[in-house]
């Protein structure tokens, strides 16, 4: 009876633990924040000299950190690519992103090279993504790992400033290796040109959770369930507040009294931090349905929110409304989770 006894109780125990577990992989469930993803390596002649800080060459630097980042990639069904600092030169892909195939070509990359004479064509390598980025559809993220020297070719900024213009669902994410402040302006410029994230690779290189943290801002959120974290209020960049789909019923752009009504206070609290300043109202839509009349929900949601706001005591000539539609989604449309945080009115306080 006492060794049947342990042995219930050793059964309910494993019950347990396997519901444990079951939940937290529940909890933990990855959705894709970019559909597509490049990864934009400079081989040029000062990334094989040490680095500064480190004493190592930054090309080896650059390549056990790709490994490490590699090993963290989710396949979660991403179109990707590796390319090279040469216009021809496109390592791997773009194709479905394969965490084994994309080891087997980090693991090619050279370490030693050529540093005289092997100039720095970051602009030219960034128009050239072109080739690259035809082949694409939804939101791209290019991430380029860089120290930011240039001596040949195009300004890397407006060749950023270009791609941007054409590609607008476009982030340049940047893996910062810059040991000089020309190099660091040239990276932080590029950067700027959307709300994209900005890392410094030295310490990427001696930290796996900064490696963490710069692909689940880059690549993919952790979701329970549709009510997500980022379907709420939150300030997502300086004075940009945005709002989430669950404010709004499906296909709806009819005010929820309550809910909004917190949501105009925070707004009114911050205007008055900024006198002067006035609104701009955005609004999202997920890619579900006809483009047009997407186009034209958006609008909607951003007169509706204009409307409350004003019966609230912000003055209507403060305050302009677009509409974008489904053209700027936040993540990728590709899971429920993802249309859920794309249906979104965006709120950015203009100085």
């Amino acid at each position: 009876m006492v060794n049947k006894a342990k042995k219930l109780m050793f059964m309910s125990f494993v019950m347990a633990m396997v519901i444990t577990l079951a939940a937290v992989v529940a909890e933990a469930k990855q959705i894709p924040r970019v559909d597509n993803f490049v990864i934009l390596i400079d081989q040029s002649g000062s990334m094989f000299m040490e680095h500064k800080e480190r004493k190592e060459v930054k090309a080896l630097l650059v390549k056990k950190m790709l490994l490490e980042m590699n090993k963290r990639i989710p396949e979660l069904g991403y179109t990707a690519a590796i390319q090279g600092f040469y216009p021809e030169e496109t390592l791997i892909g773009p194709q479905t992103y394969s965490r084994y195939f994309f080891e087997q070509e980090i693991e090619k990359l050279p370490e030693k090279g050529k540093i005289f004479g092997n100039l720095t064509p970051l602009g030219t390598e960034i128009e050239a993504l072109d080739k690259v980025m035809s082949g694409f559809s939804g939101k791209t993220s290019v991430i380029v790992i860089s120290d930011g020297q240039v001596n040949e070719g195009k300004d890397p900024y407006e060749a950023a400033k270009a791609i941007t213009n054409e590609y607008t669902n476009i982030c340049f994410d940047v893996i910062s290796l810059a040991d000089s402040p020309e190099g660091e302006e040239t990276l932080r410029k590029i950067n700027s040109l959307g709300t994209c994230t900005f890392a410094d690779g030295e310490e990427m290189m001696s930290d796996l959770v900064a490696i963490e943290t710069f692909l689940s801002n880059v690549l993919y959120m952790e979701v329970a369930d549709v009510a997500t974290e980022e379907m709420r209020i939150q300030e997502v960049a300086p004075n940009i507040i945005t709002v989430g789909g669950g404010y709004f019923g499906f296909d709806s752009a009819e005010i929820n009294e309550a809910a909004w009504t917190a949501i105009a206070n925070v707004v009114t609290e911050k205007l008055g931090k900024k006198p002067g300043s006035s609104l701009v109202i955005e609004g999202h839509t997920d890619s579900t349905g006809p483009s047009d009349y997407n186009q034209n929900l958006s609008e909607r949601r951003a007169e509706a929110v204009k409307s409350f706001f004003a019966g609230k005591g912000i003055p209507a000539a403060s305050m302009t409304t677009v509409g974008y539609g489904e053209t700027m989604p936040r993540v990728s449309n590709t899971t429920p989770e993802g249309r859920a945080v794309n249906r979104r009115v965006d709120i950015r306080i203009v100085e």
